[in-house]
Order: structure tokens, then sequence, then C-alpha cells
């Protein structure tokens, strides 16, 4: 699908980040927070995540979760990066990923360990990952991504109901956002 004409956009897009820290508590209620992160990770300001986070008052932001470029981008590729405390934060990090192609997936007991960082009894959270209790929840996630016709990365999901797949130009964006914005207004 192609969107001729120039960039017509005026309108301010909110990130999900943005909304989410106008009203932390409609989303996490009173939750122990783990903030799983890369450095993309930024408001209109370019402030980090991280550090929006760990600034409000209404979030309990107790663990970063680093991809493997580490939280803030400082690693370079297949260069492991250390568990470490984030010195814009202090709030501990605990690396995804290590130096070799085999640690580019977490294990069951990394991922057992990030439940208890965020609250979870460990042998409920090693007991669920044993299991398939989640896999159905998985493939309808899968199907109804698929149905909106995300096929790989990047894709963009727009007011949870439209799906950009695929790296665009920012002309590609426009219609949809004033759909969304005029959608928003006949709402109101």
């Amino acid at each position: 699908m192609c969107f001729p004409g120039p960039l017509r956009y005026n309108g301010v897009v909110r990130t999900g980040l943005e909304r989410l820290l106008e009203d932390p508590r409609r989303w996490l209620g009173a939750s122990r927070v783990g903030l799983v992160a890369n450095p993309t990770a930024v408001d209109r300001r370019l402030a980090h995540a991280a550090d929006l986070l760990h600034q409000h008052p209404d979030v309990d932001l107790r663990c970063l979760f680093g991809p493997e470029h580490g939280l803030r981008g400082s690693a370079q590729d297949m260069v492991g990066v250390a568990g470490d405390t984030d010195p814009g934060t202090g709030v501990p990090v605990v690396s995804l990923y290590g130096a070799t192609l085999e640690s580019l997936s977490p294990t069951q007991e990394q991922l057992a360990d990030i439940a208890s960082r965020a609250g979870w009894d460990r042998c409920e959270a090693e007991a669920f990952l044993a299991s398939d209790a989640a896999s159905q929840e998985v493939r309808q996630e899968d199907a109804r991504a698929r149905e909106m016709g995300i096929q790989g990365v990047p894709c963009f999901v727009v007011d949870r109901r439209y799906a950009i797949s695929g790296a665009q130009e920012p002309e590609y964006f426009a219609p949809l956002f004033d759909l969304v914005q005029n959608g928003e207004a006949a709402a109101e």
C-alpha cells in the first residue's frame, strides 16, 4: 500500500511510553516493575525509559534487562554483557545475552531468576516455565499477529488496531496517524 503526497500530519503522536507515564497505576497497579529495553526505548525528548520510570513516583522499578548490545547500547555485537548496575538509575541490570551464539537465548534458569526478581515465587516460576501453560496463549497471540499482517520485524502496531510491517518511509505513516486522530476526535 502506498500513500502518495507529502507528509502532512501535524498532530502530536504519543508513544506507549508517554501514555504509560501519564498514569502508570492504570497499567501497572502497584506492581514491582522490571523493564526489558534497548537503547531505542526513549520518549520524544530522547529520555530513556529506564530513567523516566525510575524517576516517576508511582513506579517501583526493580530490575532492568538488557539485550545483546546492553541496555544503553554500549556493547559491540557478540560481546558478552555482564550483569551490573545501571549508572543512570542505580537499578540492577541483568544481561539477557552473552558472548556465544548459544547465549543469545535466555535459559530457563535465567528466566526463573527474572521472575524471582519481579516478585514471583521461584519454584512456581520454574514449574510454569517447565509446563505448556502459556503455549496456547502464545499461539493465539501469534495467530492475531498474522491476521494483522505481521510477518517479521520491524512491525509497528498503531492504536492496537493497525499494523505496518517492515521499515517504511515517514510518508507511509501520515495517513494512518490522520485516521487514528480523526477516529479519536469522532469518538469524543
